[in-house]
């Protein structure tokens, strides 16, 4: 009687401890990161990517009655249907910037935790077989790279958070026969964060109905379709396309607007597997289907459509999805195939009369790949997205304190996010995450000077751009003043060096004054270069003609770009 008591109570304990070990996992890694961050910028938070302040930008204008980054312009620069509206409090405050590490932090515990519960479901709690569970529960998350998500400070690791809500609700449902809140919350919420969660969200459903509650599955895949309806319809009461600039954007990275369905399917697929994260999703995903035969005996339906579930999402992702973007693009379904073959290999474990071969046979290449991944994620993270927030502190932070505090102006950058938070003045999108027009007329080629065409509609006097992106597309009055740029190549991510074009001659002397003040005020390791043989006299300005001739020149000859 004694031993049956002591068995409870460890296996009860163990129960407890795999959620809050995964939780403690990631919270540590995502804590390094964030200290080494803050460590490089010289004490100054920062994210590493520009585009969580378009989120917040988008936020400010909502609060303002708009959608967009600039007043009275509407604008589907964001992807994620839900997450700029849980930026909006505190908009147009400093305290807004915290928000997104708020959501982060909390959506990865939440991660976490729905992690360790679903390992908890699936048996790996038991004394028989707990330390593959420790294991699963310690390395799971950092293998997936939730903490990188959390890092990024997007909206995916709340889409992370909803993806593996839906795992963990499958597994309940496979065990219990049970549809909980999880599942429910996962399907509703997975898509309404990242539209690209529309497919495993649906797959859940139809493996709910196709197991005899067809009520709850209809219903499940109306609160899938319903969020994406529902922001579809809101872009379009704007004016707007339905499908989001950023979204098209991305779609055409690999075939162009013009191309149909399957030719883009196949061009993402091919762009994908250009990267080892693209190969893993897709080998897990082969993997899960394979697996639906072996695991699916001795009537097992609900396995063998559990795998058929995590399978096919994965390859609809690798074909209408992305891979890479600082590593954040994918983490929802590597991590929900990760853990839903786990689930599903601890389930089969239970009297189900699949052989212990049977289930090797899908562990061993499901920890391979993991392994791969999660080793190429860690070592990404340490070498060179952990001083990305150096670079955007350096460089993009700087240009929003120039155009904000010494310009006061309308300005065009291709990166939008930092220049548009809490700035009153107007920002031309030059990229077209923000303007459909700019993204047709980055796209479809027709006017090789297109950022001057769009420069000079909007009144624009000074353009801040990556050469690398805009240079050869910029107008014929243009004048190349210098570049913002790092003291030293870093090694870390992106360009380090920002050129900074007044769109007329007539905009010179004014600029160069600016410059002249803000030069000062640059942090350790930022400094302004001029343009070639540019020099400034004894007040401070340049040479007006010097610097239209030099224009000139650069144009004729390409020099500079």
């Amino acid at each position: 009687m004694a031993d049956m008591t002591m068995g409870r109570t460890g296996t009860q304990g163990a129960s407890v401890s795999l959620p809050l070990i995964a939780v403690a996992a990631a919270l540590l890694a995502f804590l390094g990161m964030e200290v080494t961050a803050f460590v490089s910028t010289g004490g100054h938070f920062e994210y590493p990517l520009d585009d969580v302040y378009i989120h917040l930008s988008i936020a400010e204008q909502i609060t303002l009655g708009g959608y967009g980054i600039n007043t009275g312009e509407y604008a589907s620069a964001a992807s994620s249907p839900l997450y700029p509206f849980l930026l909006t409090p505190f908009a147009g405050t400093e305290a807004q910037r915290f928000l997104p590490l708020l959501w982060n932090t909390l959506a990865l515990i939440l991660a976490a935790f729905l992690w360790g519960r679903t390992l908890v479901l699936s048996g790996y709690d038991r004394m028989t077989r707990i330390w593959p569970g420790i294991l699963l529960a310690a390395l799971g998350p950092l293998a997936v790279n939730a903490y990188g998500l959390a890092y990024a400070g997007m909206a995916h690791t709340l889409h992370l958070a909803a993806a593996l809500a839906i795992i963990c609700g499958l597994t309940r449902f496979v065990v219990e026969g049970r549809i909980g809140a999880a599942l429910v919350l996962g399907v509703l919420l997975s898509p309404a964060f990242r539209l690209e969660g529309l497919a495993l969200a649906l797959s859940a459903a139809g493996m709910v109905a196709l197991l005899g509650r067809w009520r709850a599955g209809l219903l499940l895949g109306f609160a899938a379709l319903l969020p994406v309806a529902t922001f579809a319809g809101f872009l379009v009461a704007l004016g707007l396309e339905p499908l989001p600039n950023s979204v098209a954007a991305k779609l055409a990275v690999a075939a162009g607007e013009d191309y149909g369905l399957s030719t883009r399917i196949v061009a993402t697929l091919m762009l994908n597997l250009e990267k080892l994260q693209g190969w893993v999703v897709l080998g897990l995903s082969i993997l899960s289907i394979a697996a639906a035969p072996i695991l699916g005996r001795e009537g097992r339906a609900d396995l063998r459509l559990y795998c058929y579930v995590i399978g096919f999402s994965g390859l609809a992702h690798m074909g209408l999805g992305h891979v890479g973007w600082l590593n954040r693009y994918e983490i929802y379904i590597f991590a929900a195939l990760v853990l839903g073959l786990a689930a599903i290999l601890g389930l089969a474990g239970q009297g189900s009369g699949v052989s212990s071969r049977g289930r090797a046979a899908i562990a061993l290449p499901l920890a391979v790949m993991t392994a791969l991944a999660g080793g190429f994620y860690a070592h990404d993270a340490a070498t060179r997205v952990v001083w990305a927030p150096q670079l955007l502190w350096q460089l993009h932070a700087q240009m929003a304190r120039f155009t904000r505090e010494y310009v006061e102006a309308p300005v065009a950058v291709n990166d939008i996010g930092h220049v548009s938070w809490r700035n009153p003045n107007y920002v031309l999108d030059l990229w077209g995450l923000a303007s459909d027009e700019a993204r047709h007329l980055r796209l479809e080629g027709e006017d090789p000077r297109w950022a001057g065409t769009l420069a000079a509609r909007a009144e624009v006097g000074l353009a801040m751009v990556l050469d690398s992106w805009i240079g050869q597309h910029t107008g014929e009055d243009w004048v190349r003043l210098g570049e913002l740029a790092v003291a030293t190549e870093p090694s870390r991510l992106g360009d380090w060096s920002i050129s900074f074009y007044a769109t007329s001659p007539d905009e010179v002397p004014a600029l160069l004054e600016a410059l002249e003040r803000f030069r000062p005020t640059l942090p350790e390791g930022v400094e302004f270069r001029y343009e070639g043989e540019v020099k400034l006299d004894e007040a401070g300005l340049g040479s007006t003609r010097r610097l239209a001739w030099l224009g000139a020149l650069e144009k004729e000859t390409g020099a500079g770009r």
